[in-house]
């Protein structure tokens, strides 16, 4: 069952003229009064049913059903004819999946809080400054002088230690510890994170092994998402950037002095070694890890488990270990096969 109400609270229904204008998209099929009342996959749906369709193969499963929105992207309009009940609502957009993800959101709002809420077990310093509307869970930590902004939420057991700083409409999720770190507004973190913890920074071996002292911060700017169980270090001596609306899978780490430029989507399981610096607009597949010290330009794809050890320029897709031009790798991985095939006759 998609959107359980025990977890996910009574929908708004919306009506299918008030989503074509939420997602400003334009209607083909059904009247403007047809009601979305849930969301649910395709397989499911029925009356009330709000669904996406981005591939053509898939609209043959329509042919059944009836009493449900749809958004479609505009080459898949030609194909509707026939396999939509009279009952149906049809919105064409440019993107049908963030049509979707947009009039979800609206559907599953959840109403405004009136005013602040603080569980009583939660601990806030005196000299905390807090915001209008914020929700602060069951064994918070709020320490000195920490800044939080309006409308901002801690899931149960976040810390905040002295100094932070967060910004309007942040989501801290439950257990995470930020520390050194200033955040600016619409950021979410999610469950167990610890940002800005110190780095991995020893000088000597054994007895003999002195820890660098960390006197960096983190700075996270607008709109970024960080997902569960990742870390990032604070500066040794610069701070630790994630520019706008950087993106972060779950199980990301990020170390010491570490800048990385807007718009930049990293996947799981992900390390980027300290004072890397990485552009504006880039994509990083599950498993990659980045050597300390490397640059990487705007724009640049890399693909999963592939290891980036020298700096990569060039706006294109890297592949392997070390991370080559998609084009030189197939090039190497054909020769290779050649080769195999040759030594086995």
């Amino acid at each position: 069952m998609s959107g359980d109400p025990r977890f996910y609270g009574t929908p708004l229904p919306l009506a299918l003229a008030t989503l074509t204008e939420i997602c400003d998209g334009m209607i083909v099929h059904g009247t403007g009064s047809i009601m979305a009342t849930h969301i649910s996959s395709l397989s499911d749906a029925g009356d009330g049913s709000l669904i996406y369709i981005a591939d053509e193969t898939l609209l043959n499963q329509l042919d059944k059903k009836s009493g449900f929105i749809c958004f479609i992207a505009p080459d898949l309009e030609g194909h509707l004819a026939g396999v939509l009940s009279a009952a149906a609502g049809v919105i064409v957009v440019a993107n049908p999946r963030l049509a979707f993800a947009v009039a979800a959101r609206a559907l599953y709002a959840e109403a405004p809080k009136a005013v602040s809420f603080y569980h009583e077990t939660a601990h806030i310093s005196s000299t905390a400054i807090i915001g209008d509307n914020v929700s602060i869970g069951a064994q918070c930590y709020i320490g000195e002088n920490v800044e939080i902004g309006d409308n901002v939420k801690l899931g149960v057991g976040a810390i905040l230690d002295d100094g932070v700083m967060i910004g309007a409409r942040c989501v801290i999720g439950a257990h995470t510890t930020i520390r050194f770190a200033i955040l600016e507004q619409d950021v979410h973190i999610s469950d167990l994170c610890s940002i800005g913890t110190e780095g991995f920074g020893i000088e000597g071996t054994g007895q003999m092994a002195v820890r660098i002292p960390h006197f960096g911060r983190v700075m996270i700017e607008q709109g970024c998402h960080i997902g569960a169980s990742c870390t990032i270090d604070r500066g040794v001596m610069d701070d630790t950037r994630l520019g706008a609306y950087v993106m972060l899978d779950n199980q990301v780490h990020i170390a010491h002095n570490v800048q990385i430029g807007e718009n930049t989507i990293i996947a799981a399981q992900v390390g980027i070694a300290g004072s890397t610096k990485i552009g504006k607009n880039c994509m990083f597949g599950g498993q990659v890890g980045v050597a300390d010290h490397v640059a990487v330009g705007d724009n640049v794809i890399v693909a999963a488990q592939s290891g980036v050890t020298k700096d990569l320029n060039k706006p294109q897709l890297y592949i392997g270990y070390p991370a080559q031009p998609a084009r030189d790798f197939w090039r190497g991985q054909a020769r290779l096969r050649k080769q195999i095939k040759n030594t086995e006759r």
